[in-house]
Parts: C-alpha cells; structure tokens; sequence
C-alpha cells in the first residue's frame, strides 16, 4: 500500500519513479520502522517509515505528516537528478 501511496505523490510531483522499494525493519534489525527506497533513473533516495505511519495507511488515515515527508523526500530526489 505505502508503495502506491508513494508513486501517486510522485505521480502528482510529476517525478519519474523507476523503482518503489521498502524494506521489512526486521531484516534491519528494526522492529518499529522501515525503509522506503525511492529511485529515479540515476538517482535513490531513502525515507524511514515508522510501523505505527504504515498501519495508518494500511487504515484508510492518511497522516499529512507522512505525506510531507515523502513530498520533501520526492523535492530532495528532484534536486539530486538535476545537478
């Protein structure tokens, strides 16, 4: 879900995602978070997702601070692709 929320928000930023990734926090030894990697064609950017952000989501809660965040994650991927 956290995947398809995060290409709708670069859908609409108007950023090209080559690749959506998250990885499980357990196999970061992290039982509380997880890492959404974010990649363009040249360029990644990773976002640390909090469990309690994604069963939000997975709730039909959209948090505005999650989208923020991801939106700030996208403006970051944005400026390393064009440098």
């Amino acid at each position: 879900m956290i995947r398809d929320y995060a290409s709708d928000i670069a859908s609409q930023m108007k950023v090209q995602l080559s690749n959506v990734t998250v990885i499980e926090g357990r196999k970061l030894d992290c039982f509380d978070a997880h890492l959404l990697k974010l990649d363009t064609d040249d360029q990644q950017i990773s976002l640390l997702l909090y469990q309690s952000e994604l069963d939000e989501l997975q709730s039909n809660f959209v948090s505005d601070r999650l989208e923020q965040r991801i939106r700030t994650a996208l403006s970051r991927l944005q400026t390393l692709s064009a440098s």
